[in-house]
Formats: C-alpha cells, sequence, structure tokens
C-alpha cells in the first residue's frame, strides 16, 4: 500500500537511537503527504513542547516507535485536514446543525450512553475509523482503507495493553471519543493518560484552549459533511471537563449531557486505566506517581465543572445523568434527556438495544492501589458531590 496516497500509517518511522527530534518527525510527515507540515501556518506549541516532554520520558523501544507513530499520524492529519478544507472552502462555515455533546468526567458511563445513542437512526456518531483519519472522508473510495488501518489500530492497542480490552471495549466502526481529534492539534490531556509527559501537562494546564476548540470545530464541519442531512451530531471526549468554557463558548447552540459518579470512585478508576495505557510505552511506570498527576488532574476538572455551572445561562444548557440512576434503566435515562431536549422519544424503546453483557470481567481499582489519600480527596471533592448528589 502506497503510504503517500493513503494516508494510513503502515510504514513505521523507526530512530533506533531514541526518540527522534521535531525535524526528523515533520520530515516524516512530508515523505507521507508530500506537502509542507506548516505550509503558511506557525508551527504549533503543543506539538514541539510535547516532543520535548516525550524525550525525557522513560519509554521502551516499542513505545518510542507507538508515540512517533502518534506524533506523524496527527501530522498527517492536519495536512491532509489543511488541504481538505482548503479544496472545499463551502465546509469552513458550514452549519454543523443541531450538536449533542457528552461533556462529563471519564468512567461516568458515559461510553455506554453513547453507543446506545448511536442506534437511534436520528443521530450522527463519529467512527473510530473516521476519527483516525478524519480528511479521508472527502471522497468516500477510502473507506476500506480507513476501516482496515483502525482495525489494525484496535488490534495492536488490545495487544499491547490486554487489560483494556476489559475495562474499555472499542470496535474499528463503533463509536469513539473526540480526543483522537484533539490530537491533531497537539493539546489535550489525552497525552498524559498515554505517557509520562510531566513538563508537557504542566504547559497545557496553563494553556488558553480556545484556537484548539476552533480546530475541533473545523474538523466537526469537515466530518458532518459525509453524514445524512438532518442526523442530530453526538459527540463525546471525557476531557472537555478540563476546559469546559472553551467547549461551551464553541458551540453557543449545543447541548450538554454530563454523566456523574463519586469522584472518589472515578479517580482510582482512571488512574488504573492510564497505568495500562502508559504500560504500552513504558516498563517503569510507578502508579503512586500516576495518582498523583491524576489527583491534581481530577481536582481541576471537578473544580471547573462546578465553577463553569454556577452560570445559569451556562448550566441550563446541561442535562444531567446519575451513574446510579443511567445502570438501573438506561433507556428511562435517554427518554429523559429526548424530552428534556424537545426531541421525539416515541421510537427509542423499539430502536435502541442495551446489548452490554453484565457478566463481563470487572475493571479491579481501588484508592491504595495509586496512594491516595481518602480524606484528602473526601474534602476536595465535596462541593461537586454536594451539587450533584453523587
Amino acid at each position: 500500500m502506497d503510504c503517500v496516497k493513503s494516508g494510513l500509517m503502515e510504514e513505521r518511522f523507526v530512530d533506533s537511537a531514541g526518540f527522534p527530534p521535531v525535524d526528523a518527525l515533520i520530515h516524516r510527515a512530508e515523505q507521507l503527504t508530500g506537502r509542507e507540515v506548516w505550509s503558511n501556518e506557525q508551527p504549533v506549541e503543543g506539538f514541539t513542547r510535547l516532543v520535548s516532554s516525550l524525550r525525557e520520558a522513560s519509554l521502551t523501544p516499542t513505545g518510542v516507535k507507538r508515540c512517533q507513530d502518534m506524533l506523524v499520524r496527527a501530522l498527517v492529519n492536519r495536512v491532509r485536514i489543511r488541504e481538505a478544507l482548503r479544496t472545499n472552502p463551502q465546509i469552513a462555515d458550514a452549519d454543523l446543525g443541531e450538536v449533542v455533546i457528552i461533556a462529563g468526567l471519564p468512567r461516568t458511563g458515559a461510553t455506554h450512553l453513547l453507543e446506545l445513542l448511536a442506534q437511534d437512526p436520528t443521530n450522527r456518531v463519529l467512527r473510530l475509523f473516521e476519527l483516525l483519519n478524519p480528511a479521508g472522508l472527502v471522497g468516500e473510495d477510502q473507506r476500506d482503507l480507513r476501516l482496515s488501518d483502525a482495525k489494525e489500530w484496535v488490534r495492536e492497542y488490545y495487544r499491547l495493553a490486554p487489560g483494556m480490552e476489559s475495562a474499555h471495549q472499542m470496535t474499528a466502526d463503533g463509536p469513539n471519543e473526540c480526543h483522537h481529534l484533539f490530537s491533531n492539534t497537539f493539546e489535550s490531556p489525552i497525552f498524559s493518560f498515554r505517557a509520562d509527559v510531566a513538563s508537557y501537562s504542566q504547559w497545557l494546564a496553563e494553556r488558553n484552549p480556545s484556537h484548539a476548540y476552533r480546530e475541533y470545530q473545523s474538523m466537526l464541519r469537515l466530518l458532518r459533511g459525509s453524514g445524512a442531512s438532518g442526523q442530530r451530531l453526538v459527540l463525546k471526549d471525557c476531557f472537555h471537563p478540563w476546559q469546559l468554557r472553551a467547549l461551551v463558548d464553541t458551540f453557543p447552540n449545543a447541548k450538554f449531557i454530563q454523566m456523574h459518579r463519586d469522584p472518589l470512585e472515578v479517580l482510582p478508576a482512571w488512574c488504573s486505566m492510564s497505568c495500562m495505557v502508559r504500560s504500552m510505552v513504558s516498563d517503569a511506570v510507578q502508579p503512586k506517581q500516576v495518582g498523583e498527576h491524576w489527583s491534581r488532574e481530577m481536582i481541576r476538572a471537578v473544580d471547573n465543572i462546578v465553577s463553569v455551572r454556577r452560570d445559569h445561562a451556562i448550566d441550563k444548557r446541561f442535562f444531567d445523568i446519575r451513574l446510579s440512576d443511567f445502570r438501573v434503566d438506561p433507556i428511562g435515562e435517554i427518554v429523559r434527556f429526548y424530552e428534556w431536549a424537545g426531541c421525539d422519544a416515541s421510537h427509542l424503546r423499539t430502536t435502541i438495544i442495551d446489548e452490554r453483557l453484565p457478566g463481563r470481567s470487572r475493571h479491579v481499582y481501588s484508592m491504595a492501589m495509586f496512594s491516595l489519600d481518602l480524606t484528602v480527596h473526601q474534602r476536595a471533592f465535596s462541593a461537586y458531590k454536594e451539587r450533584f448528589r453523587c
């Protein structure tokens, strides 16, 4: 397969001497696309910050290859997205139509919610094969190539982190998260979920996310063009709580769903998953260090949710679902949302089928596994728990 023509990452860029510098990664992306990476735009600071941070990380040889592929894929996507928007200028200002965004904390049942909403034919969700190669949707001749690429991505993901298959199920053609699109902006906490990138994480925490969200919006317009007209666009990214103000400002007409679960359960569950994913690229993962990082980040996300939603004009755009209620009657909670949103819910009980099996392997975790102080976090999460009754 010709990677330059297809845009897929079958060829591996391997630097046996260690993690490559910025210029080498850019050169590889330009080989694959036949285009300049930055062209008339300024180099993206997040990219250089992330490369610098990864060069400081304790990566295995497999980890180096995987992170190289991740970065080159994002650079290739940036080029192809830019070219797609240039050759289809009408997309730049296209109306996204009705938009629903699931914007709660991770590990709150939102993936299950998205899977169920994807069964409603009036909804348009984004599939993993689309998210990994968004510009490929301009011209459907590459659909099979993109699907094959995504299947290989999933196989490799579960091969390197077998524990993730029970903790987080996904398929190449199933609905997935928009953090794959944010990867192309080089501004997302997904990178610190995947690897120990401390200096990058510190930079990101102080970064104004507005530009990244505008790029995200442009990618959605590109992807939206392939869906049936009139469909409701349903999106999800578990990292939105960190940048909630930018999200609501970028999508002033969207409706939002937040799933809620006790953060004392969310935090260790998320730490466990991060450990599994970081182990794909490093054999020096330290649970205590992972716990310290995500403790800071989760407190920041929870505080941000509470703070942003104090604004009544913003708060009334959110529909809240407690995980405890969702587990009892998931379809009923979706019906409640549709009725709140003014959408027709009459077909849902016959259209949506909950096929998730209750007997699958359990994801085991605890606060103690990550040296997390229960008393400290009870105090830190108290305002959120009181506000959302979880």
